[in-house]
């Protein structure tokens, strides 16, 4: 049981991570997106 549980946690932390890096992207993808609307 103890080595499932590690497994879902390091599951968990990894889609964790994964989230993290996507909205950061996406954040700056707007960000861009937004300051070449402003350049223009």
């Amino acid at each position: 049981m103890g080595k499932m549980m590690r497994l879902n946690e390091v599951r968990c932390s990894r889609m964790q991570l994964l989230f993290i890096s996507l909205f950061r992207t996406a954040l700056a993808l707007n960000v861009g997106a937004r300051l070449e609307r402003v350049s223009i």
